[in-house]
């Protein structure tokens, strides 16, 4: 039988996991609310996140969807948990050498239910 103990292997919280993972992130505006990758891209690199791009997008999408390219687990955490996107928009597709490691695709359901300034 095992007795030893069972921790967590990374300590902090899971935004300071997030920030020591230092996954490279791509906004998306899929939704029609204009200036929403702006302001949620703010946001989310005052929390630490390391947003490295801004992007608009057309045709525009309903729901929020996450994609991780380079095994992020605590970026994408945080984000799936940040932005409360659903579990059925969240996808990995693990590339070798990515340009970024995880794409967000802000929807419509963001641009209605956020607190952001």
């Amino acid at each position: 039988a095992f007795t030893g103990v069972l921790s967590p292997l990374t300590m902090g919280s899971d935004q300071d996991k997030m920030k020591a993972e230092g996954a490279r992130v791509v906004l998306i505006n899929g939704s029609s609310s204009p200036d929403l990758a702006e302001r949620t891209a703010q946001f989310l690199r005052n929390q630490g996140l390391n947003v490295v791009n801004v992007q608009n997008s057309s045709p525009q999408i309903a729901n929020t969807t996450v994609t991780d390219y380079a095994g992020k687990p605590f970026a994408l955490k945080y984000l799936v948990s940040t932005l409360r996107i659903s579990q059925y928009r969240i996808f990995s597709k693990i590339q070798s050498g990515p340009s970024v490691d995880v794409e967000v695709i802000l929807g419509e359901d963001w641009a209605k239910n956020n607190n952001l300034p």
